[in-house]
């Protein structure tokens, strides 16, 4: 895969649950960079460009789905030296479904800012998911 790409169907996949309708049916997205307003339409099969110079300009990406009458919220920041992902509902109404995940940038960006592997990110992305739920069954 080629640097500074991330493949969102991964993270869409692990997702499934929050991003499909009632028929298992994957929702279209549509996001963009806040700071240059380009524009993307994301299918399972489609990459999003993360500018390789993040640390100059943090671009946020924001997927916005329709499910039933709420809106879902996925948002990838860099900021310093993390990344965050993080999903909120923007209905306004029921905060309990926010959920964000910090990942140490160190072991998959090259000094550049380059994405080294993707894998990387999404192994730490499962392993994060993974200390989440343990932590909240334990409760």
């Amino acid at each position: 895969m080629a640097k500074g790409f991330i493949n969102f169907s991964d993270i869409v996949e692990m997702n499934r649950h929050l991003l499909t309708d009632k028929n298992d049916k994957l929702i279209l997205f549509t996001c963009w960079f806040l700071d240059s307003q380009q524009y993307y339409l994301l299918d399972n099969d489609q990459k999003v460009n993360l500018l390789n110079n993040w640390k100059d300009h943090p671009s946020t990406i924001k997927i916005f789905s329709e499910k039933y009458s709420e809106k879902l919220q996925i948002v990838l920041c860099c900021q310093k030296d993390k990344l965050i992902i993080k999903f909120e509902s923007i209905a306004g109404v029921d905060n309990s479904k926010s959920r964000q995940i910090v990942l140490d940038h160190n072991k998959w960006f090259d000094k550049a800012g380059n994405i080294i592997n993707t894998m990387n990110i999404i192994d730490d992305y499962q392993k994060k998911i993974q200390e989440l739920r343990e932590a909240k069954t334990k409760k």
